[in-house]
């Protein structure tokens, strides 16, 4: 098969799997800020961050969001398909880079490698979510792509594009996006002992990040001043290296939800250490030259970002591509090892036997969701296509193929399974037991038109999102919070006080920055954070919403006569209630739970 049709069979698969049963997702988790950043981007326009209740959301660049709201129609059609494709579009191309680098020592390689990486639960979990780390991935694989390429093929021209892809990164990720792809290039050159082009690698992505950051934080100052920029050292730098997970999460966390590419992955490079730490000579093959490459490539990149405190399992999808590679090893078995060969036989006997598995363990979903009371509906047709799959797996269409053909197809069908249980069992449970729509639409009914809608012990920035983005933008409000005893936490944490920047270099660049002369955005911020004896204050017809056990174990009891619950019901996993003064005639609304 020559490359083209390989590269649009890899971009149709992508595709229909990243992409499949989006349009009509609920916003659930995570995802219902990442909505409600479009919608503030339509109201209040672009910025350099997004923005949420007005005030510039420092955690990411706006450049994603861009992406999102143009994919959007300009935020008029905002959905889980239009805010995923800027994302999933660089997951393709992270699998077509992935084949791309694969076919350079074998195209079966390049295959296996990129059914890996949709065999892996978490990378196609990420693919199919509104994602940041995807555009880091995306250029740190092309950044290898480009120096392995130029190295084989004596294209040194081709280097040139090296610091665009981290200037690409950190446009899309800030600091992290700029790391990783250096880290990358910087760990392929040490390993392979060529410590002039260490030297260059080095100086030039320093000089890159230092011009980036000025650049960022020159902006920050020009539209928000001190306080912007203040807020920004502290949730892109300072932040990630406060106390956080322990050093080996990503090598104990990450190896079960990154199965089955992280442990297959990491087995190779074991089992060919020592040919991987010898010294680099003539007598090596292409195949340990790029082994040893991507080995560099895994393991740094792990090392290094198991440093800071804050991680999270998307934050090492940049290696997943680089795992693949090393994992489908065992597949092609160049060296013909006994333990590849048990473990690649074994592997397409499970592939063989999981739509089975898959039909069976929905059967088994089906009746303890009936026992839990989750009334999730699968389309009528799941079992059949569970069960096409499995009898293609055992048919004798296979047994006609050529023994390369049967093996890859066992594991195309293997994907195939976990697509569809992905898609169509595992996903439609999540967002059953996460949904707030049915509670919000109750609350909606009982509100009257101007009545405002607070929130007890809820947010800022939390689970009174998915109540914004399931109402129209038009009926978004101005968020309100109270809380039992309000502590100054709460506003520390919105305003990022300089007395939390530890580094001297962070008080120094603030010091040289002159007061805040613009607002960013020019409004003042939307939310208001006051103690539960202002809720006296507050006219008759107001909503509170809050979280059940909150509410009968939290709510101030001298206050709590005065109120009613005129809604109950489940917003995402939670049980919430909703409640108001008392009336002389109340309206109650049981929802029932899914």
């Amino acid at each position: 098969m020559s490359n083209k049709k390989a590269l649009a069979i890899i971009s149709t698969l992508g595709m229909v799997i990243f992409l499949g049963g989006l349009y009509s997702a609920e916003f659930t988790r995570i995802n219902c800020r990442f909505a409600l950043f479009i919608g503030e981007m339509r109201q209040y326009g672009i910025g350099i961050f997004p923005t949420l209740y007005d005030k510039p959301y420092t955690d990411y660049p706006s450049s994603h969001i861009l992406m999102m709201y143009l994919a959007s129609f300009c935020g008029y059609a905002v959905n889980m398909l239009t805010a995923t494709l800027p994302s999933a579009l660089m997951a393709v191309f992270t699998l077509i880079m992935t084949y791309l680098l694969g076919a350079r020592i074998s195209k079966w390689l390049g295959g296996y490698a990129v059914l890996l990486c949709l065999l892996s639960f978490e990378f196609v979990s990420i693919a199919r979510a509104p994602s940041l780390d995807l555009f880091v991935a995306a250029a740190t694989i092309l950044s290898f792509y480009l120096i392995y390429t130029a190295d084989q093929d004596k294209g040194w021209k081709r280097l040139l594009l090296v610091p665009l892809c981290m200037v690409f990164g950190f446009a899309f990720r800030g600091p992290l996006g700029i790391v990783i792809p250096s880290i990358v290039v910087f760990s392929y050159y040490l390993v392979n002992r060529k410590w002039k082009m260490c030297i260059v690698c080095a100086a030039v992505s320093g000089l890159l990040a230092v011009l980036c950051m000025a650049g960022l934080l020159l902006l920050c100052v020009r539209q928000g001043g001190k306080e912007l920029l203040e807020a920004f050292l502290t949730d892109q730098i300072v932040s990630r290296f406060e106390a956080g997970k322990p050093v080996w999460y990503f090598f104990t966390n990450g190896l079960a939800s990154y199965s089955i590419t992280f442990p297959l992955g990491l087995l190779v490079i074991i089992v060919y250490f020592k040919k991987l730490i010898k010294k680099p000579s003539a007598e090596d093959n292409n195949q340990i030259y790029f082994l040893r490459s991507i080995a560099a490539w895994i393991l740094i990149v792990l090392f290094v970002m198991s440093i800071p405190g804050t991680k999270h399992l998307r934050y090492i999808v940049s290696v997943i591509p680089a795992l693949a590679l090393a994992g489908a090893w065992i597949f092609m078995n160049f060296d013909k090892l006994p333990l590849f060969a048990k473990i690649r036989t074994s592997f397409f006997i499970f592939c063989r036997i999981l739509p089975l598995l898959a039909l069976a363990a929905l059967i088994i979903l089906v009746i303890v969701l009936k026992i839990i009371g989750l009334k999730t509906e699968f389309p009528v047709v799941l079992p059949a296509i569970l069960f096409l799959l499995f009898a293609v797996s055992i048919s004798a269409f296979l047994k006609s193929l050529k023994t390369e053909q049967r093996d890859f197809t066992l594991v195309a069908l293997a994907v195939a399974t976990l697509a569809v249980t992905k898609i169509l069992i595992l996903e439609p449970i999540d967002r059953d037991s996460e949904s707030a729509r049915e509670f919000i639409a109750a609350v909606e009914t009982v509100r009257q038109d101007q009545a405002q809608v607070c929130f007890f012990k809820l947010g800022p920035d939390g689970d009174e999102l998915k109540y914004l983005i399931n109402i129209p933008i038009e009926k978004r409000f101005v968020g309100r919070y109270f809380f039992p005893s309000y502590k100054p936490v709460y506003e520390s944490k919105l305003k990022n006080p300089s007395t939390d920047l530890k580094s001297a270099v962070f008080e120094a660049i603030l010091r040289a920055c002159p007061e805040d002369k613009k607002a960013y955005p020019p409004i003042e911020p939307r939310y208001v954070i006051s103690e539960c004896d202002k809720m006296a204050d507050m006219p008759a017809s107001t909503i509170y919403i809050t979280r059940k056990d909150y509410y009968d174990e939290k709510f101030p009891a001298e206050l709590k006569p005065l109120y009613e619950i005129i809604v109950s019901g489940r917003m995402g996993h939670q049980q919430c209630v909703a409640f108001r003064k008392k009336i002389d005639k109340p309206v109650k609304t049981e929802v029932r739970s899914q």
